[in-house]
C-alpha cells in the first residue's frame, strides 16, 4: 500500500514527541445485517520529518460481523506496533500512539468494553477515544456539512484558551435542550450523555454541533464533586496533553467499577487525525460497497 505524506501543520505536534494515531472508521454494511464495515489507517508524526505519513491499513473497506470487532481491534493494533510502527520509526524516542474509534452516532453512547471486550487492556494501553463516522460516511447525504461543523468547533476549542479547563464549557442537565454550537466542550454530570435509543437525540444534537470534545462518567455512581474533580484533573492542561491525561485517568482505581479503564467516556475528534473518503466521481457515489 502507498504511504501518503501530508504537508506538516505546526498545530499538529507542539510538543515535538514523536506520535502515531490509528484511526478506525466504522460504518453501517448496508448488505449484511449486525456486520460493519471497518476502514482503518495511521498516521505517523515524528517532527524531524517534513511531513507526516497517513499510511492505510487495508486497500479498501472491509465488512465484519460487530461481535468480531474487538478481536479486529486487537489484530490492527498489534500490527501496527509490532509492524508499521517499528518499520516507520528509527529513533530512540518513544512513540505515543493513540485510538480514535470513529462509530456511527447510534453507537456513541456505547462502552468501551464493548469495543475493547471487557478483559482488554487497551483502555490503559494507549488513549482510546471515539468520535463520530457519519461525517465520513459516503452514504450519507449530509457528511461533508457534519464534516464541515468539526472543523468550526475545533476552530472554537483552539482559540477559546491555553488551558482546556477555561474553554467555554456546557454542563447540560436533565431538562438541557438548548442550542449547543457556541460551545467548545460538553460536561456531563448526570445522564444527559447516555447510551441508549432514548438518549440518541442528544448525540446526534452533539455531533450536529461540531463540539470536538465531551465527557461523561460510564457505570459509575459517583456524586458530582467526585466527577468534577475528575474532569477538572482531564482539562487542567492544554490540547496537546490531554489525550495521556485520558490514559492516566483510566489507569486509576474506580469508585465504584471493578474495570476502572471503562468508567471514563470520552469523545475527542481533531480533524488533524479523521478518517479520509475518497474523492467523488461526478457520475458516481463516492464508493460502493462491494456486493
Amino acid at each position: 500500500m502507498n504511504i501518503v505524506w501530508l504537508p506538516r501543520d505546526e498545530r499538529v505536534n507542539p510538543c515535538h514527541q514523536v506520535s502515531a494515531h490509528l484511526t478506525i472508521a466504522v460504518f453501517p454494511d448496508l448488505q449484511r445485517k449486525q456486520s460493519i464495515r471497518i476502514l482503518p489507517e495511521l498516521y505517523y508524526d515524528d517532527p524531524k520529518e517534513a511531513e507526516i505519513a497517513l499510511i492505510p491499513l487495508v486497500e479498501d473497506t472491509c465488512s465484519e460481523a460487530i461481535a468480531k470487532f474487538p478481536e479486529v481491534l486487537h489484530g490492527l493494533v498489534k500490527y501496527v506496533t509490532t509492524n508499521k510502527l517499528r518499520a516507520l520509526h528509527k529513533g530512540i524516542n518513544p512513540v505515543e500512539l493513540t485510538i480514535y474509534l470513529f462509530l456511527p452516532v447510534e453507537f456513541l453512547g456505547y462502552s468501551l468494553k464493548y469495543w475493547c471486550s471487557e478483559s482488554s487492556k487497551l483502555a490503559t494501553s494507549y488513549p482510546v477515544v471515539v468520535g463520530c463516522s457519519d461525517r465520513f460516511n459516503p452514504d450519507r447525504d449530509d457528511s461533508w456539512r457534519l464534516h464541515n461543523q468539526l472543523k468550526k468547533g475545533w476552530e472554537r476549542l483552539s482559540k477559546s484558551a491555553t488551558a482546556l479547563r477555561q474553554v467555554k464549557w456546557i454542563q447540560p442537565d436533565e431538562s438541557f435542550n438548548g442550542d449547543l454550537e457556541r460551545y467548545a466542550g460538553l460536561q456531563c454530570f448526570g445522564h444527559w450523555l447516555k447510551s441508549g435509543e432514548k438518549y440518541l437525540d442528544r448525540w446526534e444534537k452533539l455531533v450536529e454541533s461540531g463540539i470536538p470534545l465531551a465527557l461523561w462518567m460510564c457505570e459509575v455512581e459517583a456524586d458530582r464533586e467526585a466527577i468534577a474533580q475528575t474532569f477538572n484533573s482531564l482539562t487542567d492542561c492544554n490540547v496537546s496533553e490531554f489525550l495521556q491525561r485520558v490514559r492516566q485517568e483510566r489507569r486509576q482505581p474506580s469508585i465504584s467499577v471493578a474495570n476502572s479503564g471503562y468508567h471514563l467516556g470520552v469523545f475527542y475528534e481533531d480533524p488533524n487525525y479523521v478518517p479520509t473518503v475518497p474523492p467523488q466521481d461526478e457520475d458516481e457515489p463516492f464508493f460502493s460497497w462491494p456486493q
